[in-house]
Formats: structure tokens, sequence, C-alpha cells
């Protein structure tokens, strides 16, 4: 829990914060507060007030001045879209909150609570309805006309290189031959050739919120950037349309593209380099959650991460990619 709380610098009781977030934006009198230990940078958690429930991220200590406007910038285009996006609560007109106590600056961002859990935490695997759904979404974040300066994310598609020379020595044994050569074809890559939008960059488990009213809603896009748009659907295909079973996990990946192509046909070059990227995003699961067990993580969620670069490299198969995408 320290390492979580060092994120933010944290020198108060958390509910010091929560109260003043409690009076700056009219929430009623302060209750409680939940930490949400999910996740590698910021800072969230749930604030219970006398009205409500609250989402709560403190941006985590790293992101300098430009990376906080860009993120409240990321945010103000969301909040201007169709996305299904959790509400985003302003304070005199001000989404950003900074809050400095005893020398360490808060800047805080609140959101309206989505009553319900993660897919990870509901151990959830999407039925054919819902992956279209999710085409869909991303459909509306590619056309979301904006293109912010670029945020570094350790863990996404476009970091893998540099990930790579710094945390290679943690690849397991079995698979360092295998990640090597990707390295050596990731740099093979003309992503000039590759349509750029603004991404998500990260729809995964953790940042898929299922109600109780069985809805669907995207959270945190603190990581999205102007990048090629194939990489938002190259991480759900390696993540929310996996299963234990190889066959339905293609025919899922399958219906993920060709909803999304109905709108946005795939080019040729994004159809040929799919597979690679494929196992990049796998590759940068296994190296980044070892190395997060190098430094003494073992979390349930570091676990997870490293259980789906394995099996998705494993599952990996340029026939069935074939199949998907070559008519």
């Amino acid at each position: 829990m320290q390492d979580y709380y060092n994120r933010i610098d944290l020198n108060t009781d958390l509910s010091n914060i929560s109260k003043e977030i409690c009076k700056k934006y009219d929430l009623g009198n302060y209750i409680s507060d939940k930490i949400i230990e999910i996740g590698y940078e910021d800072f969230n958690y749930i604030l219970t007030s006398s009205k409500n429930k609250f989402f709560v991220k403190i941006l985590y200590n790293g992101r300098d001045k430009n990376e906080t406007n860009d993120y409240l910038n990321r945010l103000e285009q969301v909040r201007k879209s169709e996305i299904a996006f959790p509400k985003l609560l302003y304070s005199n007109n001000n989404a950003l909150y900074e809050l400095q106590i005893d020398n360490v600056l808060y800047r805080i961002f609140v959101f309206e609570y989505i009553n319900g859990k993660n897919l990870l935490e509901l151990g959830l695997t999407l039925n054919n309805e819902e992956i279209i759904y999710i085409a869909n979404q991303i459909k509306l974040i590619h056309k979301v006309d904006l293109k912010p300066n670029f945020i570094y994310d350790s863990w996404a598609i476009s970091s893998f290189p540099s990930e790579y020379v710094k945390n290679k020595d943690v690849i397991p044994d079995n698979f360092k031959n295998r990640i090597n050569e990707l390295y050596t074809s990731y740099n093979n890559i003309d992503f000039d050739k590759l349509p750029h939008s603004f991404v998500h960059g990260d729809i995964m488990n953790t940042n898929i919120m299922k109600d109780n009213n069985n809805k669907l809603w995207l959270i945190d896009f603190a990581v999205s950037n102007y990048l090629p748009r194939i990489q938002d659907l190259v991480v759900v295909a390696c993540n929310i349309c996996m299963t234990n079973n190889k066959e339905e996990s293609y025919k899922r990946i399958k219906l993920l593209i060709n909803e999304y192509s109905i709108t946005y046909p795939l080019t040729t070059y994004e159809k040929e380099v799919f597979k690679l990227l494929f196992d990049i995003s796998n590759a940068m699961f296994l190296m980044q959650s070892s190395y997060q067990k190098s430094i003494g993580n073992n979390s349930d969620e570091t676990d997870f991460w490293f259980n789906k670069g394995v099996s998705g490299l494993n599952f990996s198969d340029k026939s069935e990619f074939d199949k998907i995408l070559i008519k």
C-alpha cells in the first residue's frame, strides 16, 4: 500500500483530501473512502458522501503541468462525444482541482460513480453483442478530432522498443528468443503507412466497467494519444476477445474487426501488421508484468497480465489471422 501512496506523495490522511473535495464540489458531508488498488500509475479511489458515491482520480506525481493540462483537454473532448464515459464533475467551471496540503500538490478529477465493477473484478467474458458494442465505442473514440501531445505509457505497443531495452533481462528464458524476434520485426514497421487517430490506448478488462443495469462504460483516458488507430483494435483483440478456447477467440476477433470495418475498413497494410502488433501487445503484457514481479509487485493484477501475455503468445496463429484479415 505504501507504494500506492507514494504515487501522489500522500502525506496526510486521505480523509482530509476527501473532505476538501466534498466542500469544493458541494458533495455533502464526507462519509468514507475506498482505494482502488488497480493500475500502475495514478491514484484512484471511491469517495462516499451524504449525497452519493464518486470516483476520484489523483494524478501520479510524475505527471508535469503540461501533461496534466493535456489530460484535462482529453477529458473535455471525450465529454463532448457520445462515448460511454462517466460524467466529469466541475466546480466553478473547472474540472481540475488543485489542492495543496503541507507543500504537496494534489491534482484531482472527480467523476460520477458507476455502480458496478470492471471486467477483471467481475471475472467476466463479454458476449458477442458486447464485443460489437465495444467495436462501436472504438469508432466513436476514433471520431474525436483531437491530436493531443504525446503521453508515454510504459505498457503501450508504441513503447515496446524502449521498454525492451530496459527490461529484456527479466523476460522468462523460454520467451527471450521470441520477444527478441519481435523487437527486430517492430523496427521494420512503417508506422507512417498506418492511419492515425485519437485512441484510448488502454481498452482492457480493468478499464471497462459493467454497471448494475449491465451497461458497459469505458473509463480512464489517462494514456490516450494520437497513434495508429489499429492499436485500439489490437489491444481489445488480445485482451477482451481472448478466451480459453482458441477457435472462439478468433471468432470474437473477427467479429470485432468486421464491426469496426463497417465504418473504417482496414487498409492492406493494417491487415499485414495486425498479427505482429497483436504479438507485441502480448509481449508487453509478459515483459512488463515480469518487471513488476522483479521489483516485488506480485499482486493478482500482475499475475493476470503475466498469464495474459503467455496465453496470447501461445495462441497467436498466422493461419487464423489470415482467415480473418485476408479475403
